[in-house]
C-alpha cells in the first residue's frame, strides 16, 4: 500500500471547503464522510430525482460521483495556495447502482509533482449489504487558486 504524504496540514479542511462550496454537492446530495492523506469517501443517497428509472442512478451521474470523490482523494495532496481540476476520468459500470445509497472510496494510486491518478470504487448501498456498481479513475492536476 502505497504511505502519501499531505503537503499542508489543513489537507481535510481544504477539501470540506472546496466540496462543500461546489454547486453540484448540494444538488446530487453529497455527505462527505471520510478524508485521509490521498483518499476521500463521498456518499450519495438514491433520491428519484437522480434515477432513470426511481430506484437506480443514472449512469452519468454515477460518473459525477466518480469524479468527485477522485478528485478530492487528489485535493488532499495539493501544495498550499493551489487547487486541482478535472483532466480526465473513465467509469466502468460493473452493476445496478441502486440500494438507499452510493458510498465512492477514491485512493490516489500514482501521486505526481503536478497531478495524481485516483482509483475510485463505488459500492451501491442496501442495510448492511454492499455490492460493488462501478469503478475508474480520475486524473486530476495542481492549479493556482484564482487571486
Amino acid at each position: 500500500m502505497l504511505l502519501l504524504e499531505p503537503r499542508r496540514d489543513d489537507f481535510e479542511a481544504v477539501a470540506r471547503d472546496f466540496l462543500s462550496r461546489m454547486p453540484a454537492s448540494a444538488t446530487l446530495g453529497l455527505v462527505l464522510r471520510a478524508f485521509g492523506p490521498g483518499t476521500s469517501e463521498i456518499e450519495m443517497p438514491v433520491a428519484a430525482a437522480l434515477t432513470f428509472d426511481g430506484a437506480h442512478v443514472q449512469g452519468g451521474l454515477v460518473g459525477a460521483l466518480l469524479d468527485i470523490a477522485g478528485g478530492a482523494a487528489a485535493l488532499t495532496l495539493t501544495p498550499e495556495e493551489q487547487t486541482i481540476r478535472t483532466l480526465g476520468f473513465e467509469t466502468h459500470h460493473l452493476g445496478p447502482a441502486g440500494g438507499e445509497r452510493l458510498v465512492a472510496r477514491g485512493t490516489v494510486i500514482k501521486p505526481g509533482r503536478n497531478q495524481a491518478l485516483s482509483r475510485v470504487d463505488i459500492h451501491a448501498v442496501d442495510g448492511k449489504r454492499e455490492s460493488l456498481c462501478a469503478t475508474g479513475l480520475v486524473t486530476s492536476c495542481w492549479v493556482s487558486l484564482p487571486a
